[in-house]
């Protein structure tokens, strides 16, 4: 394509086994970036999207519901339903108290009343039942009694897979109706847990995030 304005790339890299596929996804972004082409990226594959793209539009039936910088879209979706397509995302069920200043108080159970500040509230929210979102690498496990962090839940390893550099873990915690997924780096020296171990779980009040629940258009008003 001779110098196009505009250049779409409907999943040019899907039939491309692993290696080969994020050698020429790197090798196109370059191209894209020296050539200052602008390109229509569609893809499923989530991960491709959030290395390769400026900005991304998540699409339901056909309309955007939110349109955002990568970052920005996965650590701030604005509703649940964005949450639950962008990677994977743990749900907590609190109540809004009481907003003062933008800052809002969220009673969260298990953690108590907790204060979220202004950016961690992507999308407005009425005083009432909220969804509190937590992704997996936010969370942490506590392995020793030296580690200490704002807040500390108590569990026990439902399953666990190994993944060389990773470990995922479903753990069931005292007080949640669902099991929390929690992702960890395999660092020097750190045990890997095994089904049915206690565990210790932490993490702060920087790692939530207050989601709407409904699933109408946020964003959709910005430039394309």
């Amino acid at each position: 394509a001779p110098q196009p304005e505009v250049l779409l790339l409907d999943e040019p890299f899907s039939n491309l086994d692993p290696k080969l596929r994020e050698q020429v996804r790197r090798d196109v972004l370059n191209i894209l970036k020296n050539s200052q082409t602008t390109a229509i990226f569609v893809t499923h594959d989530q991960e491709e999207a959030l290395t390769m793209s400026d900005r991304i539009a998540v699409m339901f039936d056909g309309k955007i519901a939110q349109l955002d910088a990568p970052q920005e879209l996965y650590r701030r979706p604005v509703s649940k339903q964005v949450a639950s397509f962008i990677g994977v995302m743990n749900f907590i069920q609190g109540e809004l108290v009481h907003e003062d200043g933008g800052t809002a108080t969220v009673d969260t159970g298990v953690l108590g009343k907790v204060a979220i500040s202004p950016d961690q509230i992507p999308s407005p929210v009425d005083p009432g039942p909220v969804t509190i979102g937590i992704r997996p690498e936010m969370l942490t496990m506590l392995f020793d009694e030296q580690n200490q962090s704002e807040f500390e839940l108590q569990g026990e390893i439902h399953e666990s897979a190994y993944f060389g550099e990773m470990t995922y873990y479903t753990v069931k915690v005292i007080g949640l109706a669902a099991p929390l997924t929690i992702s960890i780096r395999n660092s020097a020296g750190r045990p890997v847990l095994q089904d049915g171990d206690s565990a210790r779980i932490g993490l702060g009040t920087e790692s939530l995030v207050i989601l709407d629940e409904s699933n109408t258009i946020k964003n959709a008003k910005k430039e394309l």
